[in-house]
């Protein structure tokens, strides 16, 4: 039944930690803001497998952490793209760019590969529009917002709704998605991705 329907059945969703469905794993978005915006713009919800800001030098600096976002969700489309397990340890860009360039004959930079994974995600995210995703999906539990951490070094801490819904309109300008989250045409175009 998962946690989001047996929440709904019982009319407990301010209980359940949970976001398009699936469930947190261990990383505290309390704790560390970008999490909480990896786990909300996730295509598939509360994964931290997408990016992973706990290493981030300030764990609350919603614009720096909005940028590692984006760049790690690229950088991982682009990682399973080439079928690199993720246990295997960190996968530098540039060993990436030169076993592409090596494996397809003709150059390849980081740039090329950010461009590759960013166009991935901006794929991902019109899948998820057509399947009846909207921006309202791209959330956090009511209570990540509301109801404060007990213990740890961040007792005390909420990710406050309006620092959420900054950080997710920072998120969807580097995008260069709307406030509703749709990729814009120029981003699609500069993707080669207007057809679609």
């Amino acid at each position: 039944m998962g946690s989001k329907k047996l929440a709904e059945k019982y009319e407990a969703q301010d209980l359940t930690t949970e976001i398009k469905g699936l469930e947190f794993p261990a990383y505290e978005p309390r704790g560390n803001y970008g999490m909480g915006l990896s786990y909300a713009t996730s295509e598939r919800g509360a994964c931290h497998m997408r990016a992973f800001t706990m290493y981030d030098e300030d764990p609350f600096d919603i614009e720096a952490l909005a940028h590692s976002v984006v760049g790690g969700q690229n950088f991982n489309t682009i990682k399973w793209s080439m079928c690199f397990c993720d246990f295997w340890g960190t996968m530098k860009p540039e060993i990436m760019a030169d076993l592409l360039t090596a494996g397809l004959g003709e150059e390849v930079n980081t740039e090329q590969l950010d461009q590759a994974g960013e166009r991935i995600w901006n794929l991902t995210r019109l899948f998820n529009l057509k399947a009846g995703f909207t921006s309202g999906d791209d959330n956090l539990p009511q209570k990540i917002m509301n109801q404060p951490l007990e213990k740890g070094p961040h007792a005390g801490k909420v990710f406050k709704k309006e620092d959420f819904e900054n950080a997710k309109a920072i998120y969807y300008k580097l995008r260069g998605w709307d406030e509703k989250g749709i990729p814009s045409r120029k981003k699609l175009a500069e993707l080669s991705l207007d057809s679609l």
